[in-house]
């Protein structure tokens, strides 16, 4: 109730669409997947089995006196046109902005995007990435498979992030990083 469907969308069995999802024409929605909270989805965007777009991520800090408390998240996610999702893949909303993957971006299966993470168009994130609160990527970036890019970090256009990596700092245009630290 209260979601807007484009037109030639296949829905598979087992798919949850919260109300206020828009999602755009000749969308794939595989079984299972579930849209959570705000969510926009644009045009031939395919969402693979079993993700959910939408998660509450862990927004959490302590008080002064060290317990943990949860934060509230206000924000949603927007997926551009011609974006592909793997399967078994977690985008978490945003804390207060929008997470965004932008148009033309793939996420390959069993992947994990936290909140406020932004994904420039055209890039490459390979399978169990993952990529941790207000981390960020220009355009057409490649991140190899099991790799962890820290909260904050910016990875810039056209850079590749070699297999396994864990970047813990900022990565210039045109580079390529491998290892943990990744230099």
């Amino acid at each position: 109730k209260g979601a807007v469907i484009g037109n030639n969308s296949r829905i598979f069995p087992g798919v949850y669409i919260s109300s206020g999802t828009v999602i755009g024409d000749n969308v794939y929605l595989g079984p299972g997947v579930k849209l959570m909270g705000r969510v926009k989805i644009g045009n031939n965007v395919v969402i693979r089995e079993n993700s959910v777009i939408g998660a509450d991520g862990l927004s959490t800090d302590r008080d002064g006196e060290g317990v943990a408390l949860t934060m509230p998240q206000f924000g949603g996610v927007v997926l551009e046109d011609d974006v592909q999702i793997g399967g078994l893949t977690i985008i978490a909303r945003g804390a207060i902005d929008d997470t965004v993957i932008r148009r033309g971006s793939k996420i390959d299966n069993s992947s994990f995007i936290s909140h406020n993470v932004r994904i420039g168009e055209d890039t490459f994130v390979v399978g169990e990435t993952i990529m941790f609160g207000s981390s960020s990527t220009g355009d057409k970036v490649c991140i190899s498979g099991n790799s962890t890019i820290r909260n904050g970090v910016h990875i810039g256009s056209g850079a590749l992030v070699g297999m396994g990596s864990v970047v813990v700092k900022s990565v210039a245009e045109q580079s390529v990083v491998k290892g943990n630290p990744a230099k």
